[in-house]
């Protein structure tokens, strides 16, 4: 192995072959017009160009390494060849490895040049490794015998197979020299092994020239024609019925994600119109809170203008009254009230009326429904202006004076006590009641409101529900729980 070298693997050199005059000091041009000489030189005959030989690469840089030199290929090689069967033996491409080499400052090899040498050096390694394998193993150990056997039959299995293909391929050949012997291709490899082997062992027929029974040369070709074209058929028709079925199989698998996509389809459309139908609901139900809101927000606004327009009649009512009365226009009477003997307001008495028309100042007055309470309250008991006159038998009302309500778990449940103070005011002054005082807190408030509730009698409940636009119907403690209900609605906690 040490008699290789390794060609110049840089750009426009060529591999030199060293003469033997060259060690004598002689020069001899070669056939190309080179001459060398004892000291390396090579001059060319055609131009001035001289070119180094290299005797020493160790002083030859070139850009990113040394340069290439012949060196021969050793089992023990340098620390450049390590690195290459380092680098080789990780995986690296040959490219890789010659531009690592390059940048590491080592010889700079193209890549197929790192190849050839790395196959080099492994057949070199493996050659020496066969030399110290065969000095020092020369015995054979047990169990050995039969691995070698294994291997031979493992190893023959490959050789005949080779053999086999080998021998397929004498007889293409063979095929193809007999057709440019006779000048026709008329035989393929198998006809001629086929005839070859009959001639070998004797049975050939003669050639058809030859042969007399010209009849029963044709029968048996007809024969040998039928037989060679029945598996020929049989197989047509295996790959005919193989490629139906595989067609079958197609067709069955294309229907089936058809069918998939259809439903597919389907459960995307069904998806989009569910989909379709919530948003509509949530729509529908966004749009519905929007109306039940602004209806809500209506039926307050109508609420506080009845409030408002109420608190303005009981206003013009009780100037009207003081001015029919003869008394100031701002005299409040809180204390004498009328009480009728009947419990219920009849028919009759519910039944609007108006005043006289001949009045002086000619302004409408409320009906009788709705003035009956405050003609009560002012001490009126009819359409006669005639004050403090009450109807036989009927007793004042006794009011719950400011801070003598008690307070109590009952009357701190009460509805009311959302309200705020002003708003409880406002219910004082419509029911011709005393506004609290600095002195009183919002639950005296509160318990004198229940207390005068639990006091009315149901005429003087049926009179507030009536102003109110409320039903009259149900027991006393219906009506009382209709009127606080109807106290908090309009105040700022109902409204919320």
């Amino acid at each position: 192995m040490a008699g290789f070298s390794e060609p110049l693997s840089f750009v426009g050199t060529k591999k030199i072959k060293e003469p033997s005059n060259i060690l004598n000091g002689s020069s001899t041009p070669d056939a190309n017009g080179n001459t060398f000489t004892n000291h390396g030189e090579n001059k060319f005959a055609s131009d001035s160009h001289r070119r180094t030989r290299f005797t020493d690469q160790s002083n030859i840089r070139v850009l990113g390494g040394k340069a290439a030199g012949p060196k021969p290929i050793k089992a023990n090689y340098d620390a450049d060849d390590a690195r290459i069967v380092d680098l080789k033996q990780q995986g690296w491409s040959d490219e890789y490895v010659a531009r690592k080499l390059a940048e590491e400052g080592r010889i700079r090899y193209v890549g197929r040049t790192v190849g050839s040498r790395w196959l080099r050096i492994r057949k070199a390694l493996e050659a020496k490794e066969e030399e110290i394998l065969e000095d020092e193993l020369s015995d054979w150990h047990d169990g050995e015998d039969e691995s070698l056997e294994q291997a031979v039959k493992a190893i023959d299995a490959k050789i005949d197979k080779e053999i086999a293909k080998l021998r397929d391929k004498k007889w293409q050949q063979v095929a193809f020299h007999v057709a440019d012997l006779i000048q026709k291709k008329k035989y393929t490899a198998k006809l001629c092994r086929e005839r070859y082997n009959s001639l070998m062992d004797g049975t050939a027929l003669k050639p058809i020239e030859l042969d007399s029974d010209q009849d029963g040369r044709a029968e048996m070709r007809g024969n040998r024609i039928a037989t060679n074209r029945r598996p020929r058929e049989e197989a047509a028709a295996a790959a005919q019925l193989e490629e139906q079925q595989k067609m079958a199989e197609r067709l069955a698998k294309k229907e089936a994600r058809e069918a998939n996509a259809v439903i597919k389809v389907t459960k995307a459309q069904q998806k989009k119109i569910d989909a379709e139908k919530i948003a509509n609901l949530k729509k529908a139900a966004i749009e519905q809170r929007k109306t039940q809101r602004l209806i809500l927000a209506q039926w307050a606004a109508y609420n506080r203008a009845e409030s408002a327009w109420l608190l303005r009649k009981k206003k013009a009512e009780m100037v009207l009254c003081n001015k029919l009365l003869g008394l100031p226009a701002g005299y409040r009477r809180t204390k004498i009230v009328e009480e009728e003997d009947e419990g219920e307001m009849t028919d009759r008495e519910t039944d609007e009326g108006a005043l006289d028309d001949g009045s002086d100042d000619g302004e409408h007055v409320p009906s009788t429904r709705s003035t009956r309470k405050h003609t009560r309250n002012s001490g009126s008991g009819s359409d006669n202006p005639t004050p403090n006159k009450r109807v036989a038998g009927s007793t004042p009302i006794k009011h719950v004076g400011i801070g003598e309500a008690e307070v109590t778990d009952e009357t701190r449940a009460s509805p009311r006590s959302a309200m705020t103070l002003v708003e409880l005011n406002n219910v004082l002054i419509r029911r011709d009641l005393l506004r609290s005082s600095g002195q009183e807190s919002h639950e005296q408030v509160v318990a004198r409101l229940h207390a005068e509730d639990q006091s009315a009698t149901n005429s003087v409940l049926n009179d507030l529900l009536k102003a109110s636009g409320l039903e009259t119907r149900g027991n006393k403690q219906e009506k009382i729980e209709r009127l606080q209900a109807y106290d908090v609605s309009r105040s700022a906690a109902g409204e919320q």
